[in-house]
């Protein structure tokens, strides 16, 4: 059952990763949900845990946390390229107008 369910959070963290090349900002979020909750509930189940396991649960704990943050990064810059399209936008329209 543990391997099963590690098997299954490797594979969201290569989906979401996947996803962080892609400019499907609503995918990537929900993904990374889904992969959040999914080592959450994992970490929950402590009579599931093994001590001879330790090394995968620090992989996992590691290349969450570099795929959280890369996941912010993407949000800020996708914030950022939004901004700065919606203000072009504004001085094109207002442009426009004095034209």
């Amino acid at each position: 059952m543990s391997d099963e369910r590690l098997v299954d959070i490797e594979m969201q963290i290569k989906t979401t990763e996947q996803l962080l090349a892609s400019s499907d900002l609503d995918a990537l979020e929900e993904a990374a949900a889904n992969l959040e909750l999914a080592i959450r509930t994992f970490f929950e189940d402590t009579h599931l845990l093994d001590n001879s396991e330790l090394p995968a649960y620090q992989k996992i704990y590691d290349t969450f946390s570099l795929l959280t943050l890369k996941v912010e990064v993407k949000k800020r810059e996708f914030a950022e390229a939004l901004g700065n399209h919606l203000s072009t936008k504004k001085k094109l329209n207002v442009y426009k107008s004095i034209k």
